[in-house]
Parts: C-alpha cells; sequence; structure tokens
C-alpha cells in the first residue's frame, strides 16, 4: 500500500472540496465569503458533496471519501496541512482491503508521516504537518504579512 500517495491524495481532496465549496457560495453570494454563504452544513447536489462545518474546520463526503479537514495552513492559497486523526478516517472511508480498522489506519497513518517527516517532506507546525513546499510557501505569506 502506498500511504504517501494517498496521504498526497488526500491533501489534493481537501483542496478540490474547498474549490467546490468556494464556488458553490460565490454562486450564491457573490458579495460574501463563501463560508458565510454556506450553511453549516449541507449538500452541493451538482458536485455530490456533503459537508458540515466543526470547530475550525470541515467534515465532507465526496467520491465515496470522507475528507475531514481544519483550516490550518492558509485557504485562500489552497494550502493545507495533514491531521493524522482526520488523514486516518480519510484512508479508513477508502475502504481498501485490510484497512477498516481504524486504530490501524491511525498508526499506518502516524507511520508514514513519521517518515516523511524524518525524510524532510513534511514539517511539523503545531500538531499538523506541511509538505515542504507547502510550509515554504505559507512562510513566504507570513512573513509578507509581518
Amino acid at each position: 500500500m502506498d500511504l504517501e500517495k494517498i496521504l498526497r491524495q488526500y491533501v489534493s481532496d481537501i483542496v478540490s472540496v474547498v474549490n467546490i465549496m468556494k464556488e458553490e457560495g460565490f454562486r450564491r453570494n457573490p458579495i460574501e465569503t463563501w463560508q458565510q454563504t454556506l450553511y453549516k452544513n449541507g449538500e452541493i447536489a451538482g458536485a455530490n458533496l456533503k459537508y458540515d462545518f466543526h470547530g475550525m474546520g470541515c467534515w465532507v463526503k465526496w467520491r465515496g471519501r470522507v475528507i475531514d479537514f481544519d483550516f490550518r495552513g492558509d485557504v485562500a492559497n489552497t494550502i493545507f496541512g495533514i491531521d493524522a486523526w482526520f488523514a486516518a478516517y480519510y484512508l479508513q472511508s477508502m475502504k481498501l482491503e485490510g484497512y477498516s480498522d481504524f486504530g490501524f489506519c491511525h498508526i499506518q497513518i502516524l507511520n508514514t508521516i513519521e517518515k516523511l517527516n524524518q525524510e524532510g517532506e513534511l514539517v511539523q507546525k503545531e500538531n499538523v504537518y506541511f509538505y515542504l513546499q507547502d510550509y515554504n510557501k505559507l512562510e513566504e505569506l507570513e512573513n509578507l504579512i509581518d
């Protein structure tokens, strides 16, 4: 199982669903932000996407996958971090043989994140991990604000 590829797909799916939600929000009301325009939970029928905003994130069901994430990073520039817990749910939702147990999925995700972190491909910031190129972009954007 190529869990590194699955983690990349997880981040890519976050970007995809956020873009779908942004487009839907803008379609509904181009004056407000997309988060203000969308209901706390709902469905975007045209994309077969269900969502539920929670705390600092969003739970999404799209293409048979559960894509849960927090808005950590830079939403405007589509930079998102990987939370091991949410990534484990994503892996479990893929219904791959041998990956039905959440605990097992979580351990596998943690091991993969640890490996990528040691290899310098991921950088930890608080309790999430960013791909190095995303982290560097995030740092540049934060430095522009300072």
